[in-house]
């Protein structure tokens, strides 16, 4: 199976393309010109170049056009870094309870917050009974990112229960999942999913408000829920696979949110195969982009000027 990083980056780059997904929906909008003879502009295909003053030669024109892309790609590099912050692949035992264990990549000391009881969480993701459990991991976001919550999961035996999944302001280890907890931008597998129109549930919240369902296979069902806190009102999107379920928006107030969590409701068996969350930096847009570049264009006008300048 690999090691924790092997699956950790597996599961990113399915995430990736979640991400893009926000990304390509930005609008594109038109950059002006600079009206002086060291300007830049924006050419067919979003390709960028520099229109140099005529008395630098050509090796001065190509170190600085050399420097001017290095400096850009460094600013993507930067602005598109993508971060691990939780990586479980339920390697455990079933034979002891999730409470208490590490995560296989986690930010700092963290531990799973379960319960102890026969029917709790176990350490391989696993969980069975009638009664409800809920496990959770410290973790609040911050603005300006895009947090990807992924999983993989596939309950059986039960008769439309569920496991569930996303974040939370509280923790209560035996708590009704969309009830008391303030869940938010959460999402819940049911076993029958192939008998029933609402297999999957999709909810902005808190709890059960703004919900929707969706049909899908029995199997095992890999997904995602998208939160992207970059914009003043927060977004959700919900994946399973590549396909996008729907998306919504906090309107207002922006949810407090200090754990992710997964939860099970009713008689019902099944596991998480993973939970990984991670938080990627949106790509400025065009304009921004340029804003930066022109920046470091002047400055590393001024060093050549400078180079180039006779000795007294």
């Amino acid at each position: 199976m690999g090691s924790p990083e092997e699956k950790a980056h597996s599961c990113n780059e399915k995430a990736k393309g979640k991400f893009r997904g926000f990304t390509d929906a930005a609008e594109e909008r038109p950059v002006q010109p600079n009206s002086s003879n060291l300007a830049l502009q924006q050419g067919e295909h979003q390709e960028w170049w520099l229109t140099l003053p005529s008395h630098f030669d050509s090796v001065s024109a190509s170190r600085m056009k050399t420097r001017c892309f290095v400096v850009f790609l460094s600013l993507l590099t930067w602005a598109s870094a993508q971060t691990t912050i939780y990586f479980e692949d339920f390697s455990g035992s079933r034979e002891n309870s999730l409470n208490g264990v590490a995560p296989s990549i986690r930010p700092g000391s963290e531990t799973w917050l379960a319960g102890t009881g026969e029917q709790s969480w176990k350490a391989d993701g696993y969980t069975e009974g009638e009664n409800d459990q809920n496990a959770f991991l410290s973790f609040s976001p911050e603005a300006g990112h895009i947090y990807t919550l992924s999983f993989a999961t596939g309950p059986t035996g039960g008769t439309g229960n569920w496991l569930g999944i996303g974040f939370t302001p509280s923790a209560d280890v035996n708590g009704f999942f969309p009830g008391g907890l303030g869940a938010v931008a959460w999402m819940l597998v049911r076993d029958n999913r192939e008998s029933a129109n609402d297999g999957i549930g999709t909810f902005l919240g808190p709890d059960t408000e703004d919900g929707e369902a969706f049909w899908a296979a029995d199997g095992l069902i890999e997904a995602s829920i998208v939160l992207d806190t970059s914009d003043d009102e927060w977004r959700v999107q919900w994946f399973v696979g590549s396909t996008l379920l729907r998306e919504a928006a906090f309107v207002g107030e922006n949810p407090e949110i200090n754990y992710i969590a997964i939860g099970k409701f009713g008689n019902i068996s099944g596991r998480f195969e993973y939970v990984s969350l991670t938080k990627t930096t949106p790509i400025p847009e065009p304009a921004s982009v340029a804003v930066f570049l022109g920046a470091a264009v002047g400055v590393i006008a001024v060093a050549l000027r400078r180079r180039r300048a006779p000795r007294a």
